[in-house]
């Protein structure tokens, strides 16, 4: 399906800015869209002449307008620039800050173009607020012309950062670059290095984990190309770790681009103040033209071409009437339990039971064993016949524990010296939705359910895994769901809200602590970080489709994950952690596991570990 049907082309009528009204003209002759042309007086002029003139001001103000229309139909009637497309002409009173995107949403614009360099109110569009302005309010992509137009572009850079926005990033730079060469091309660098360190993670580690971080997004890129029918001789793939920024400027000067492509990140003046960005860093510095696409994680969300890239958020931000409907998430209708049959797994099979019961779901309960400890089947075994002696002590002891679950319960005896890979084969094969294991209240990480199962299970399953500590005196009251704001982690608030319904749910986010920027006073400076973080995650609560009425606290903690989760579980009588996996890089999953095994170690509570929604297989 077509996705640019109409051109808005914003000008001030300055020579610099008649580049963005030639772009508007060759990608309207392109695509075969409608083409508007704007102008937008301003209202500072308009009201510097109101205090000069009194009552004339009405009349002469209307002579300005048909003057302003005249000079643009002249402009756009020269054929030399407009390659025989016909465009429609605005002329309207306001700043363009403002003008500008109510009157491309008016007129149901698919693509915003505007110059970089005016005369006056769109002078230095690209370091003042205009820019930001229409970057923040536009609903849909927006193209900065930078330079004089010599004909289609010829190579276009798609920063990717495999965001939802990057596959509808590309259909547009293919639809308005058709013969253009594509260089796909991702940018990261190593985020929270102190860290890292903390977290034990080596530097040797951190250079492995970065390569391969390297060629998990490149197998990306070239599947994002595959997807978008390109072939191998349309686009080039490279992946670079370092400073965005100038990744993304050195990459397109030694590729000669004429056209760099990204998303758009960041919507709230305090975030964009204080946390920077990297698009509106592109937008100061590169000296070729930039297109900004709407980025499908904000909360202004745009519908383009019959691509729904989210739900656009009116009214007050989190309320159940605004909030896109809630995905699906129900609980599992198989549970696994995996049982060593000592005492530290009495609770965890108490927690199978109540769950089962809850949710009217199938249980599985599973015993791998291995050699035996108990005086008695060691000197079976030595006689050679341990098998028969365990299974039969282990099924005898799980019939016992199931007695009272009817025909909903089987038993699976397993021997093997690899309980965790025979956990997972197990999970696989009976379509279990959840495993559910134990651990001792106090014991240490070493002494996990089989050794190091527990830590294993925890990063590999395919399934989410319940590690079960405590007693059981009901169902889970308060629920902590924790989260790094990425889509991945959405599912953990997910499992959090819909399998317990009747819990309070809170949301807590670790992050570092930003440093104060410029000459204003840390306090301040931290005051604004604060809100522009809750501001995050209010968005990521409503973006992930949840009545924010559901939520009772969202928590923004700026210290280690670890420490500040402990000590806020104790506060709080927390009986149920619910942590979400992070980004797919390397790097990212040695961070999550490295805090994962801290917090396995440290907090009172039960703990739900929910993959990323493309690792479940059910």
């Amino acid at each position: 399906m077509k996705l640019i049907n109409h051109v808005f082309v914003a000008t001030d009528l300055s020579s610099p800015s008649l580049q963005a009204i030639e772009r508007g003209f060759d990608i309207s002759r392109i695509t075969s869209a409608r083409c508007t042309v704007m102008h937008a007086l301003g209202l500072n002029a308009l009201g510097s002449l109101q205090d000069l003139i009194g009552d004339q001001a009405a009349t002469v103000t209307s002579k300005l307008v048909d003057k302003q229309r005249n000079e643009l139909h002249s402009i756009i009637s020269d054929t030399s620039r407009n390659r025989g497309v016909t465009a429609e002409i605005l002329v309207e009173e306001g700043l363009p800050t403002a003008a500008i995107p109510t009157c491309a949403a008016s007129t149901s614009a698919d693509l915003v173009i505007a110059g970089s360099r005016g005369d006056n109110a769109l002078r230095r569009l690209l370091i003042g607020s205009t820019a930001s302005h229409l970057l923040r309010k536009c609903h849909c992509p927006v193209l900065i012309v930078k330079t004089g137009v010599h004909g289609s572009y010829k190579k276009a850079l798609l920063a990717i950062d495999f965001s939802p926005a990057s596959e509808l990033a590309l259909r547009i730079t293919r639809e308005i670059a058709p013969d253009a060469g594509i260089v796909l091309f991702h940018a990261f660098d190593v985020p929270f290095e102190g860290l890292l360190n903390y977290a034990g993670v080596t530097q040797d580690d951190i250079k492995r984990y970065r390569h391969e971080a390297c060629r998990k997004a490149l197998h990306l890129l070239h599947e994002l190309a595959r997807n978008a029918g390109l072939t191998e001789v349309q686009y080039h793939a490279q992946v670079e770790c370092g400073d965005a920024t100038r990744a993304i400027l050195n990459q397109a000067e030694r590729q000669d681009c004429d056209l760099i492509v990204m998303g758009k990140h960041g919507t709230h003046v305090t975030e964009e103040l204080l946390l920077g960005s990297v698009t509106k860093r592109v937008l100061d510095e590169a000296p070729t033209d930039l297109l900004v696409i709407v980025d499908a994680r904000s909360p202004e969300l745009a519908t383009l071409g019959g691509i729904q890239t989210g739900g656009r958020i009116s009214g007050e931000p989190g309320t159940e009437k605004d909030a896109p409907p809630s995905p699906s998430f129900p609980p599992p209708a198989h549970l696994l339990l995996a049982t060593d049959l000592s005492p530290r797994c009495d609770r965890a099979l108490d927690r199978s039971i109540q769950l089962a019961q809850a949710w009217q779901s199938h249980l599985t309960a599973l015993n791998v064993f291995d050699v035996p400890d108990a005086p008695d089947q060691i000197l079976a075994w030595a006689a050679g016949d341990q098998s028969f002696d365990l299974q039969h002590d282990a099924r005898h002891q799980l019939n016992q524990d199931l007695a009272n679950m009817g025909s909903r319960t089987d038993i699976r005896l397993v021997r093997s010296a690899a309980p965790a890979d025979s956990i997972t084969l197990v999970a696989r094969q009976t379509g279990a939705g959840l495993v559910i294991t134990g651990v001792a209240r106090d014991e240490p990480l070493g002494r996990f359910l089989l050794g190091s199962t527990v830590e294993k299970l925890s990063q590999t399953l395919e399934q989410p895994l319940l590690i079960v500590r405590n007693r059981v005196h009901g169902p889970y009251r308060n629920i902590v769901a924790v989260t790094d704001l990425s889509r991945n982690s959405s599912a953990a608030l997910l499992a959090a809200a819909q399998w317990f319904p009747q819990s309070a749910v809170d949301v807590f986010y670790a992050h570092e602590r930003p440093k104060a920027m410029g000459s204003a006073p840390e306090s301040a400076a931290l005051k604004l970080a604060s809100s522009a973080v809750h501001e995050r995650c209010e968005r990521f609560v409503t973006g992930s489709g949840i009545p924010r009425l559901r939520i009772r606290h969202i928590v923004p903690v700026d210290e280690a994950l670890e420490t500040s989760l402990t000590r806020y579980v104790r506060r709080h009588a927390i009986d149920l952690v619910v942590m979400g996996s992070s980004e797919n890089t390397g790097l990212f999953d040695t961070l999550f596991k490295n805090s994962l095994n801290r917090v396995l170690q440290w907090i009172s509570s039960d703990v739900l570990v929910v993959p990323a929604a493309d690792k479940q297989s059910g």
